[in-house]
């Protein structure tokens, strides 16, 4: 990242809501906030960041905090609806099946 703006790696739709975030963060208000970012191989993570002013002298001199890849994650949510939807169909043929067959 030296040399180039963090927004540089950010994905263009999240940039506006980033900035927003940074904003409020700048004004005292702690918030996380989860966008997207392109990684070294062009691929897009998301992430959530928890940041803080730091303070010198009473005046913002920067941003300190973390960001945390949730990508896996979002994948394993995803992957977890996926199955319940299949799973979901299956019974209801399943109940259809069972009540035309035996009745």
């Amino acid at each position: 990242l030296r040399g180039r703006s963090f927004v540089e790696f950010v994905h263009t739709e999240d940039t506006g809501g980033l900035l927003a975030s940074l904003d409020r963060t700048l004004a005292g208000q702690f918030e996380p906030y989860v966008f997207r970012v392109r990684d070294r191989a062009g691929g897009l993570r998301t992430v959530r960041t928890a940041s803080r002013v730091v303070l010198r002298d009473g005046r913002p001199v920067g941003v300190a905090g973390v960001l945390i890849d949730l990508t896996e994650l979002r994948r394993t949510e995803e992957l977890l609806r996926s199955a319940q939807r299949r799973s979901g169909g299956l019974r209801e043929v399943s109940r259809t099946t069972s009540t035309t067959c035996c009745q």
